[in-house]
C-alpha cells in the first residue's frame, strides 16, 4: 500500500497489522508492505484511510477498493450535478 508521507506517523503507531514493513520510502510517499490474508476486516480498515491510500497488491484487492469507490461516488454523482449545474 502506498501513502503520503505525512500518514508515516500514524501507521506507525496505528499499526494495520504486525508484519509491516515500509519497503521502500521518499520524500512524498511509503510503501507499506503486509503478510496478510485478505479479509473483510483488512477492506474496511484499507478504506477508512480514504484517499491517503492506493493498493498497490494484491491485484483483487485493488480491484475491490477501486470497484466500491466507483459505487460510492455513482451515488454521489448524480446529486453533485444537479446541485451545481
Amino acid at each position: 500500500m502506498k501513502f503520503p508521507s505525512a500518514q508515516k506517523g500514524y501507521i506507525e503507531t496505528q499499526a494495520l497489522h504486525e508484519t509491516q514493513e515500509i519497503v521502500k520510502e521518499t520524500s512524498t510517499f511509503f510503501i507499506l508492505e503486509l503478510t496478510v490474508l485478505v479479509t473483510y476486516e483488512l477492506l474496511e480498515r484499507v478504506m477508512s484511510y480514504g484517499e491517503n491510500v492506493e493498493v498497490i497488491a494484491p491485484e483483487p484487492l485493488r480491484e475491490t477498493v477501486i470497484s466500491r469507490y466507483m459505487a460510492a461516488l455513482k451515488k454521489y454523482e448524480w446529486n453533485f450535478r444537479m446541485e451545481f449545474v
